[in-house]
């Protein structure tokens, strides 16, 4: 009876003991958050490192750059901007567009050899009007032919003439409708890009000034700090785009320095593979390093003084390809 007993007490005093030991604990101030789920990378693009889209289909165009086509047409819109020496020292413009596609780009020119080895790089097609046909190897149709190069020539469906213009600055395209003339896929190339730029040992980039020619020829790039890019000049006067009628402002800035040497008495033509100097500008700052690019089917790949690849600011770069012996400077 008594050992009766003794059990019914504890039973009576146990549920006490749980409920003041249940009470005693702080009750909850609020919901517990889920855990905030990883996003997940959206297409990033090609040819600007940006996000939005990653479809490749570029169109290259070769544009004039002498003071009369000035101002040209759609360079804002281009993702990657080549200038090059052309006779008499007066440069033109090779621009790929691919992420934006204006209805008028020009005035366009014609192509010359080199400007093949650029549009390989890319496996895109040219626009352009016309070319040398000479017997020797300035002969740029016979080099379309020799490197399996798509391109779109002349008037016609793709290209128009602007008679409120002179010729021959007036002929222009529309990228989109030159992308439909595409008959297979391109294979992607694309540089290496981080948010963060070039190092940030680099050295201060806030002036570029490459002389291709006279003052009308020399282009200068000047660093904005507000808008974190470099505005484009030519001389003392604005490089605007009659397009959006502003001045035009790039993300980074690339000198590529390469042998250039005569193919006969009136043509050029300039070395693209193997390797030399480059100069490489891009938040208000200079990397000094090397370009190397190992055959004509292959991206050219920017490097520092340690052999490591150089990283671009997403957006839009532009490329001076310039003679060793050029005069330029950095600032």
């Amino acid at each position: 009876m008594k050992r009766i007993c003794i059990i019914t007490l504890c039973l009576l005093i146990l549920p006490a003991l749980v409920i003041g030991c249940t009470t005693s604990e702080p009750e909850p101030t609020g919901t517990l958050a889920p855990p905030t789920p990883t996003p997940t990378p959206g297409p990033v693009s090609y040819t600007t490192g940006l996000a939005g889209s990653d479809l490749y289909r570029p169109v290259a165009v070769s544009i004039d750059n002498s003071s009369a086509a000035r101002p040209q047409s759609g360079l804002q819109s281009a993702d990657i901007v080549y200038e090059v020496e052309a006779e008499g020292g007066i440069p033109r413009f090779i621009a790929i567009f691919n992420d934006t596609m204006p209805d008028r780009v020009g005035p366009i020119r014609s192509a010359r050899v080199y400007f093949l080895d650029i549009v390989k790089e890319y496996d895109a097609l040219l626009v352009h009007v016309g070319g040398p046909r000479v017997r020797n190897s300035s002969n740029v149709y016979a080099a379309f032919s020799q490197l399996d190069i798509q391109h779109i020539d002349g008037d016609g469906q793709y290209i128009w003439r602007d008679h409120s213009r002179s010729a021959p600055h007036n002929c222009y395209t529309d990228v989109a409708a030159d992308r439909t003339a595409y008959t297979y896929e391109p294979e992607p190339r694309t540089f290496l890009y981080s948010d963060d730029g070039p190092a940030s040992a680099a050295e201060s980039g806030t002036r570029l000034s490459v002389s291709y020619n006279s003052g009308a020829y020399r282009a200068v790039y000047t660093y904005d700090e507000a808008l974190d890019a470099y505005l484009c000049s030519y001389g003392a006067n604005a490089l605007n785009d009659a397009n959006t009628g502003e001045q035009v402002r790039v993300k980074n800035v690339i000198v590529q320095f390469a042998r250039h040497y005569k193919l006969d008495s009136q043509h050029i033509n300039i070395d693209l593979t193997g390797t030399g100097d480059a100069y490489i500008l891009s938040g208000g700052k200079l990397v000094r390093g090397t370009w190397e690019r190992d055959s004509i089917s292959q991206h050219t790949v920017f490097k520092d003084a340690g052999g490591n690849e150089i990283a671009l600011t997403p957006g839009n770069t532009w490329i001076n390809v310039v003679r060793p012996s050029r005069d330029v400077t950095v600032e």
